[in-house]
């Protein structure tokens, strides 16, 4: 494996990382800031992980543009999360990441390298079992 592909699994699993936060906030009570923090990360996360779908599709042949309109459509539509209750955003985040996973679909080969496209699988599939056990926790709090 090269150095490239080293750094990127590291990195990729490190951007994971602080979403490891979720569970624990949603059962605790925790400052507001921190709340802000990890919510907004996960929708930072998705942004960048759209943004990446974005650039991978400009230059496809032939041109797909629903797949550019759709990359930009979810970090737009993330957006919201960042002032809902927590357990209702952290179950739209987790709907969200979800279409992104269909969209994106690591299991097909889209000329990128197999640890790529199983590194892709693996973030996101647990971006989202974090992401519905942040809500369900979350919601079993809520009166």
């Amino acid at each position: 494996m090269t150095q490239s592909a080293r750094i990127a699994r590291l990195t990729g699993w490190i951007g994971l990382a602080p979403l490891a936060g979720l569970p624990i906030i949603a059962l605790i009570p925790s400052p507001d800031w921190l709340v802000d923090l990890l919510v907004s990360w996960a929708v930072i996360l998705l942004a960048f992980w759209a943004g990446h779908l974005w650039m991978r599709h400009l230059d496809d042949d032939p041109p797909r543009p629903w797949l550019l309109i759709a990359a930009l459509a979810l970090a737009l539509v993330a957006w919201p999360a960042l002032v809902m209750p927590l357990h209702w955003a952290m179950f739209w985040l987790a709907a969200l990441y979800t279409i992104y996973l269909f969209i994106d679909e690591p299991w097909r080969a889209q000329g990128r390298s197999g640890w790529h496209r199983r590194m892709r699988l693996m973030l996101t599939l647990a971006a989202i079992a974090v992401l519905l056990a942040s809500g369900l926790l979350g919601s079993a709090g809520v009166s």
